[in-house]
């Protein structure tokens, strides 16, 4: 993958999570999160839980 493509794929994601977040908060009064110990749910590759703590953090940054 090159890099414009990347940015690109980033991009959309940072869109997606952002309009998601945005309707969650607009839809319910109250957004909470509860602290899961999400570990065994995850795959055991630990790149795979690399990218889910990426894409979770940005979640509760955004909301």
């Amino acid at each position: 993958m090159n890099l414009h493509a990347l940015q690109r794929f980033n991009t959309a994601v940072l869109d997606y999570q952002h309009k998601l977040t945005t309707w969650l908060v607009r839809e319910y009064d109250l957004v909470a999160v509860e602290d899961l110990d999400v570990k065994p749910m995850l795959e055991t590759n630990q790149n795979a839980k690399n990218k889910q703590d990426a894409a979770w953090s940005r979640f509760l940054v955004l909301c």
